[in-house]
C-alpha cells in the first residue's frame, strides 16, 4: 500500500499489519463475534445512526466515517501523472483493462452463481434468508417484491428480505468489479515486476471505477435478482471512490507543493497505512458482531463464500499470465498484469455491499471473505510468479553475475527510464559486440518507453520496442562493474551499489522535455543518441 520508493524502505515490501492482516481478520472475526454476544445492541446502536429515506436506512453515519477513513489513505497514494505515460505501453495495459473489465466481473459471477446458488445451496440452506436495507429510493410497501426479495417489517423497519445465497452472490459480484489499487504494489513489489506499469494500471483503474463499477455492478446485481437502483449505485460511487479520490488528489498536491515530495512520502505516507487497517478493522468487529449467529450455527458458512473466491482469483491470474505469454510480454510486465487482474479491491467492495444492503447482510460477509483469503493467496501467486519468471522474455538478468563470468555488468540510470537510459543500455548492447551485459533502470519509472527514443533507435536498426520501464529497486544487491547515471535527478537519488568497480555520471539532456512538433523534437531525441553513442565508445575505446 505504497509506492515504490515506499517499498524500498522495507526490505520485505509489506508492512507489519500488511503481512499478518489475515490474523487481524481472524481476530476481529473472534471479536465481533463475542461482541455480538455480549452487547448486541452496541452495533446495532451505531448502525441505527443513518440517515433514513422513506422510513428505511440508507447510510450509516458511523460506518461511512470509518470507511471513508478506509479509502482515503490508498487514494491519496496515487499518482494520477502516470496515466498519461501509460498509454504509451498499449500491450501490458490494453491486456490488463481486458481482464479487469471484460473478463473478471463476467467470471466472478458465473462461478459463484454456481457454487452459491447449486453446489453448496444445500450447505448454505435453500430457505435461508437474509435481510437487507431497502433500495435507496424505492417506496415500496410491505408484501411488495422486489428482484428475488420481498418488503418485511423487521423490529418496525422496512426490510429486503432476500435468499442468504443471492446476498452472498451480490457481495462476491462487489468484488469480482473492483480491480486492486492497493494491495497491489506490494504483490507486484515483491514478484519484480516492472513498477512504472503498476502504479500506471493503479491510476487508471481508479479513474476507470467511476464508470464501469456502477455499470457493470449494477447490470451483474440486477442479473442476480438483487437490483440497486441507479441513485444507490452513484451514491455509493460517490461516497466511496469519487470522495476519496478527489480529497486525495487535492491534498496530495497540496502537500507536494508545500511539503515537497519527499516529506510526502517519507513523512505523511507511513503514517497513513495503520489508519487504513484500523479503519478496516474497527469495520470488521462491527460487521462480525452482527453476523456472529449465523457463523456459530453454520461455522462453514466462510469456506462455503472462500472455496468459489479462490477459484475465480486462480482462474484469473492464470488467464492474465498465460495471455501475456501469447502477447509476448516480458516477465516484468507479466508479472503485474496477473497479479492485478486476480487482486481485489476489498475496501472499495466492502463500503459498496455496506452502503448498499447494510453492515449486517450476507453481501458485506463476502467481501469480508475476501480480505481474508486475499493475503495468503496472493503471496502464494507471488511466489509462483517468482519461479516461473524463466517462462518469459526478460529485461535483462536478475541474479548475481556469476563469479569468474565472461561479460562485464553495466547499469544505466536515469529519472524515468524511458529515453536516456533505454537508449544508452540498447547502444552500450550493441557497440560492447557481445563483452558487455547492460541494463537501465530509473529512480522514478515512467511505466513505459518513449515512442520517440524507439524510433530514433530504430534509425540504427536497433529494436527497443518491447523494453520496459524498471525501477532501480530491481538491481540492489547486485554485482555491476559499471553504473552510470544520465541526468542529475538520478545521480541526486543513485542508490549505492557497493560492488560496482566503477560509477560515473554523464549528465545528458532530457529529450522528453523538448517542445514543438514531432519534427523538432526528433532532433532532440537524435542529438541525445548520438552523444550517448559517442561517449559510449570512448569509454570502450579507453578501457582498451
Amino acid at each position: 500500500m505504497s509506492t515504490e520508493k515506499g517499498l524500498a524502505s522495507n526490505g520485505k515490501g509489506m508492512s507489519f499489519f500488511e503481512r499478518y492482516l489475515t490474523l487481524w481478520v481472524g481476530l476481529c472475526i473472534g471479536a465481533g463475534i463475542a461482541l455480538g454476544k455480549a452487547a448486541p445492541s452496541f452495533a446495532q446502536t451505531l448502525d441505527g445512526m443513518a440517515i433514513y429515506v422513506n422510513g428505511a436506512p440508507v447510510v450509516s453515519i458511523p460506518i461511512a466515517l470509518c470507511l471513508f477513513f478506509m479509502m482515503y489513505p490508498i487514494m491519496v497514494k496515487i499518482d494520477f501523472g502516470e496515466v498519461l505515460q501509460a498509454g504509451k505501453a498499449m500491450r501490458p495495459v490494453g491486456l490488463t483493462l481486458f481482464i479487469n473489465w471484460a473478463v473478471k466481473p463476467f467470471t466472478m459471477y458465473a462461478i459463484a452463481s454456481f457454487f452459491l446458488g447449486v453446489l453448496f445451496l444445500g450447505f448454505i440452506g435453500p430457505d435461508a434468508v437474509d435481510h437487507v436495507k431497502m433500495p435507496l429510493g424505492a417506496n415500496l410497501t410491505v408484501g411488495a417484491e422486489y428482484g428475488a426479495g420481498e418488503v418485511v417489517l423487521v423490529d418496525g423497519v422496512k426490510m429486503l428480505e432476500v435468499p442468504l445465497w443471492r446476498s452472498y452472490l451480490a457481495g462476491c459480484i462487489l468484488l469480482g468489479v473492483a480491480p486492486c489499487t492497493a494491495m497491489v504494489l506490494v504483490w507486484g513489489f515483491l514478484a519484480k515486476g516492472n513498477a512504472g506499469h503498476t502504479l500506471a494500471m493503479v491510476a487508471i483503474n481508479s479513474l476507470t471505477m467511476l464508470l464501469l463499477y456502477g455499470v457493470l455492478g449494477g447490470f451483474l446485481l440486477g442479473v442476480g435478482k438483487l437490483p440497486v437502483p441507479w441513485q444507490a449505485l452513484l451514491l455509493s460511487i460517490g461516497v466511496y471512490v469519487a470522495l476519496p479520490l478527489a480529497a486525495g488528489y487535492l491534498s496530495r498536491k497540496w502537500l507536494i507543493a508545500n511539503k515537497g515530495e519527499t516529506w510526502f512520502r517519507e513523512k505523511f505516507l507511513p503514517v497513513l497505512t495503520p489508519v487504513t487497517i484500523a479503519a478496516l478493522l474497527a469495520t470488521l468487529v462491527l460487521l462480525f458482531s452482527f453476523k456472529g449467529e449465523t457463523i456459530l450455527n453454520n461455522p462453514l458458512t466462510i469456506l462455503w463464500i472462500a472455496i468459489p473466491l479462490f477459484i475465480q482469483t486462480v482462474l484469473i491470474f492464470a488467464l492474465g499470465y498465460v495471455m501475456s505469454k501469447v502477447f509476448g510480454l516480458t516477465y516484468e510486465n507479466a508479472a503485474p498484469t496477473a497479479l492485478i487482474g486476480a487482486s481485489n479491491h476489498f475496501e472499495v467492495a466492502i463500503a459498496t455491499s455496506t452502503m448498499l444492503y447494510g453492515l449486517s447482510s450476507g453481501a458485506a460477509l463476502a467481501t469480508v471473505v475476501g480480505v481474508l483469503i486475499e493475503v495468503p493467496l496472493m503471496l502464494m501467486l507471488v511466489k509462483f510468479c517468482v519461479k516461473t519468471q524463466n517462462w518469459f522474455p526478460q529485461e535483462t538478468q536478475t541474479g548475481p553475475a556469476e563469479p569468474g563470468r565472461a561479460k562485464k555488468r553495466v547499469l544505466i540510470i536515469c529519472t524515468g527510464n524511458s529515453c536516456r537510459s533505454q537508449m544508452a543500455e540498447a547502444l552500450w548492447r550493441a557497440i560492447g559486440s557481445g563483452a558487455w551485459e547492460s541494463a537501465s533502470a530509473g529512480s522514478k519509472p515512467s511505466g513505459y518507453v518513449h515512442p520517440l527514443a524507439i524510433d530514433a533507435m530504430q534509425e540504427l536498426n536497433i529494436d527497443i520496442a518491447a523494453n520496459a520501464s524498471k525501477p532501480m529497486t530491481q538491481f540492489q544487491n547486485q554485482v555491476f562493474d559499471l553504473v552510470v547515471t544520465v541526468c542529475d535527478n538520478a545521480k541526486e537519488s543513485c542508490p549505492v551499489f557497493l560492488d560496482a568497480k566503477e560509477t560515473l555520471h554523464w549528465p545528458f539532456d532530457d529529450p522528453a522535455a523538448a517542445i514543438g512538433a514531432d519534427e523538432e523534437k526528433m532532433l532532440v531525441f537524435r542529438r541525445v543518441r548520438d552523444e550517448i553513442k559517442e561517449a559510449i565508445e570512448r569509454y570502450l575505446k579507453l578501457k582498451g
